[in-house]
C-alpha cells in the first residue's frame, strides 16, 4: 500500500488557516474589491509559496489553464516552497508544459526538492530566474509502503522509477548527463543563486534578479558572464 511519494522527504500537506488579502482598486470613480491572488492574475502572475499537495496543485493547474486560454503574454511563477508530493508537482509540470505562454519562473527564497524540479524543468528557457538570495536544493525521491511484503517490493519499483523521472528531466534542463546529476545530488545538493546560474551547461536558473522590475514588468538580471538583461 502507498502511502507518500515525496521528492526527498517532504511529505507535503494541505493549505490551512492562511488570511487571504484583499486590496481595494477605484475604477471610473467606484471602489472594487479583489482577493490578492486573483488581483495577481489580472497581471498574470502565480504564487507557489507553499508545499506541493493536491490542493494547491488543482488551484495552481486551474491558474495555468485560464491564464493561457486568456493569450500568450508570459505568465510569471513566483516560487518559494520546500517541496513535497511528487505526483501533485508533475501534474503542475503536464499542464504547465501544454501551456502556449511563456512561464517566467522566479525563485524568491528558496526551490528546493518539488520546488527546485518545478522550477528547472517548467520555466521557459532564458525565463528561470532567481534572487540574489534564492537558495534551491536537489535530492533524491523518498516514500513511505506499508502492508504486504508484494505491495511494498511494488512501490519501491514505482519510487525508483519517479526518481529516475525527475533526475533525467533535471539533468537535461541544467545541462549535466544524468550519472553526474545523480552524483551531486546522492545527497542533498543545496545550492545559492550564483551556483544555481553557473551549475552544468544551462544552469538551474538562467538569470539572477539584480532589483526591482521595470515599468513593462521585466527584471534587469544578470546572465552567466556577468552579461546583464531585462526579462
Amino acid at each position: 500500500m502507498v502511502e507518500q511519494f515525496n521528492f526527498g522527504g517532504y511529505a507535503g500537506g494541505e493549505v490551512r488557516n492562511i488570511s487571504i488579502p484583499y486590496v481595494v482598486e477605484k475604477v471610473n470613480g467606484s471602489e472594487r474589491t479583489y482577493d490578492l491572488a486573483s488581483r495577481m492574475m489580472q497581471d498574470r502572475i502565480i504564487f507557489l509559496d507553499t508545499d506541493f499537495n493536491d490542493q494547491m496543485a488543482h488551484i495552481i493547474k486551474q491558474q495555468l489553464v485560464w491564464l493561457d486560454s486568456q493569450g500568450d503574454s508570459p505568465i510569471t511563477f513566483y516560487i518559494s516552497s520546500p517541496g513535497g508530493s511528487v505526483h501533485a508537482g508533475l501534474g503542475i509540470a503536464d499542464v504547465a508544459k501544454s501551456c502556449i505562454s511563456p512561464i517566467r519562473t522566479v525563485v524568491m527564497g528558496y526551490a528546493a526538492s518539488m520546488g527546485c524540479y518545478t522550477q528547472s524543468v517548467i520555466g521557459t528557457k532564458g525565463f528561470r530566474l532567481g534572487g540574489k538570495r534564492s537558495y534551491f536544493m536537489c535530492h533524491q525521491v523518498s516514500s513511505g509502503t506499508q502492508g504486504l511484503i508484494t505491495d511494498q517490493k511494488i512501490s519501491l519499483k514505482h519510487s525508483d522509477a519517479l526518481n529516475t523521472l525527475l533526475t533525467k528531466e533535471i539533468a537535461e534542463a541544467v545541462g549535466v548527463t544524468h550519472e553526474q546529476l545523480l552524483k551531486d545530488a546522492d545527497r542533498d545538493l543545496w545550492l545559492n543563486a550564483e551556483e544555481a546560474l553557473e551549475y552544468g551547461e544551462h544552469g538551474f536558473i538562467d538569470g539572477i534578479i539584480l532589483g526591482p522590475r521595470n515599468e513593462e514588468g521585466k527584471y534587469l538580471v544578470k546572465r552567466r558572464g556577468g552579461v546583464e538583461e531585462w526579462v
